[in-house]
């Protein structure tokens, strides 16, 4: 049974508060890069190490002597030119790593591509005089080429160091990116709120100030210059009634008219005079002054009576008895009444337009529209920020920093 629980206890994830989390995955990243940085210094001297053994071997291959006899002056001469050849194109390539080795694990991608491209050189230039040296110098040649292979097989297990590195650091990059979204998600949720709460004070302040007008709206409307005021329009719609009135009979008398006057005007000596009145009917009554429209319609009644206008005799019977109606005095009386029902109005008007009442509520009014438009735009701008409040979720970034934590590292996130 004590065996049973040790194997739990052995199996529980060890327990993380979520506060502790960003610090726990630095610490790690950062031992991670020490224990990789450690790890390419030793294979960096190595390579050195290796590098002064080729030397030492370049020195070897460079001083050794012939012990055949036998050859040629001509295979002699051979045989110095590739060893200069060889000798310097492996002088060259260990000169080039010293300036092209890392200085970090950070480093490691863009020495692995120089070398590479160092190496494929070094292995197209000397392949021909290092095959033909292997004649002359078979060991002090492989010394100098092992060499060379040695320092490639360091720079493979910097390779592999590097993509081990990678391998590992890629969860800390994982989280290291969720981190900085759950970072900025969260400042911009506070952002956020704090808009939210400036908002909602804004609309809460112009709900109170609209209230406030509305209040004070209806006060005045409940007052006795507002009665005064009401009377004044009531009296003003009713004039502007009366004058419709007016307007449409007149209208009326005259439109029996208008093909007989258009006929008479041609043959008359008043022809501008009476299209005025077929044109311009009102404005041409008010300012006819002396009533001349009274006996033009006297000689169009004559004009009529002779039949020389050539209207129909139904017509003509319907036209001379309009005419009849239309004397010097009626005419008279309704323009004069005319007039006075727009001198009321404008006086009515100017009553209406300069009365505390009204300014006081057109006032109201005025502020009433723009508090309104102000009031929508607080609503809208408030809806939009609660929108995107609604879609600023940290919490989900947080269980995806847990989960993965959990799934990665074998941790136990609390909250």
């Amino acid at each position: 049974m004590m065996g049973m629980l040790d194997w739990f206890i052995k199996r529980e994830k060890p327990t993380l508060s979520f506060d502790r989390l960003e610090i726990w995955c630095r610490d790690k990243e950062d031992n991670l890069n020490k224990a990789a940085e450690a790890e390419l210094l030793t294979l960096l001297r190595k390579i050195d190490s290796r590098m002064v053994e080729t030397r030492d071997s370049i020195k070897a291959l460079e001083q050794a002597g012939l012990f055949n006899s036998k050859v040629t002056e001509r295979e002699h001469q051979i045989m110095v030119g590739n060893r200069q050849t060889y000798i310097q194109k492996v002088g060259l390539f260990l000169d080039r790593i010293p300036s092209i080795k890392p200085g970090s694990i950070w480093e490691i991608d863009d020495f692995l591509s120089s070398f590479d491209r160092e190496f494929e050189t070094l292995a197209k230039s000397s392949a021909r005089s290092y095959y033909l040296l292997s004649e002359f110098f078979s060991n002090e040649a492989s010394d100098v080429a092992f060499g060379t292979k040695e320092i490639e097989r360091a720079v493979s297990q910097i390779r592999l160091l590097r993509q081990k590195h990678s391998e590992d650091s890629e969860p800390f990059a994982r989280m290291a990116l969720l981190f900085d979204e759950f970072g900025k998600a969260r400042q911009r949720l506070e952002e956020l709120k704090a808009e939210e709460k400036q908002e909602d004070t804004e609309y809460q302040r112009l709900s109170g100030e609209l209230k406030r007008l509305e209040l004070e709206q209806k006060a005045l409307m409940r007052s006795e210059q507002f009665h005064e005021l009401e009377t004044l329009r009531l009296e003003l719609d009713e004039v502007t009634k009366k004058i419709k009135i007016t307007e449409e009979s007149i209208f009326q008398d005259f439109s029996i008219l208008e093909k007989a006057l258009k006929k008479y005007a041609k043959i008359s000596t008043e022809e501008k005079f009476i299209e005025g009145y077929t044109s311009n009917l009102l404005a041409s009554l008010r300012s006819d002054s002396e009533l001349r429209i009274a006996g033009i319609l006297e000689r169009l009644k004559s004009e009529l009576a002779s039949g020389r206008l050539g209207i129909k005799e139904r017509l003509q019977e319907k036209m001379l008895a309009k005419i009849d109606i239309l004397t010097k005095d009626y005419l008279g009386e309704t323009i004069n009444g005319y007039n006075s029902q727009l001198e009321r109005k404008t006086s009515l008007e100017s009553s209406v337009a300069s009365h505390p009442a009204n300014q006081a509520y057109t006032s109201l009014d005025s502020r009433q529209q723009r508090l309104r438009h102000e009031h929508e735009a607080a609503a809208k701008k408030l809806e939009m920020i609660r929108g995107d409040i609604a879609k600023t979720d940290p919490g989900k970034l947080k269980l995806e920093l847990k989960e993965t934590a959990e799934q990665e590292f074998g941790l136990r996130i609390a909250d």
